[in-house]
């Protein structure tokens, strides 16, 4: 099994991402390319944070998160210093980092499958700062309208400001976003991943 962490395009250098290089979807191909052939079988992708779709979401779309990052900042989400801007930027024009990881995944023999971050805290302490433009592929509308969601108040820790899963509507925003991702896109179920010896 192999974790392909996308925000690691942008971050860094390799022979497909020249340093300030904007994203473009045939950097996603050679990510699953150059894991082809080298005897992983499920390829794992892992959509930034998880709580902001980097693919063409119903749910929660990039347009609708843009818009509310200028509202309620009152800043550009577009100047995000982060390396995302750019992928931020494709998912708005139409992109769909989820489709092409299948589809590119089915072309080199690897199974697509779904890797969900559940409760990563990168950016987050920057919630509650007017003037933002900290972590726009990380923190989304929902945690910064529910703060009363997280397990701890105090935002610098780093254990206590992620979510509790306890809260309904913690369960609830990301089954919605696993929902829709699994539906919409053809990635195998877990069970289908796991050698038959080691199934219950």
């Amino acid at each position: 099994m192999f974790s392909n962490d996308t925000t690691n395009i942008l971050t860094c250098t390799s022979p497909y991402h020249k340093e300030g290089d904007p994203f473009g979807p045939e950097m996603l191909e050679a990510t699953v390319d150059e894991a082809a052939g080298t005897g992983v079988e499920v390829h794992m992708i892992q959509l930034a944070h998880g709580a902001v779709p980097w693919y063409q979401s119903k749910v929660y779309p990039m347009k609708e998160h843009l818009d509310w990052w200028r509202s309620h900042y009152g800043a550009d989400p577009m100047t995000d210093p982060c390396d995302v801007v750019s992928v931020n930027q494709y998912v708005l024009d139409g992109g769909d980092l989820l489709k092409i990881s299948v589809a590119r995944c089915r072309k080199t023999g690897q199974v697509p499958f779904l890797s969900v971050r559940m409760n990563d805290v990168h950016f987050v302490n920057h919630a509650d700062e007017k003037g933002n433009v900290l972590g726009t592929h990380a923190l989304s509308r929902f945690y910064v309208e529910n703060l009363d969601c997280r397990i701890g108040d105090d935002p610098m820790g780093w254990l206590r400001r992620g979510l509790d899963w306890r809260r309904d509507a913690v369960r609830d925003y990301m089954f919605f976003l696993i929902e829709e991702q699994c539906e919409n896109y053809d990635i195998d179920n877990a069970r289908a991943c796991i050698p038959q010896e080691w199934q219950p």
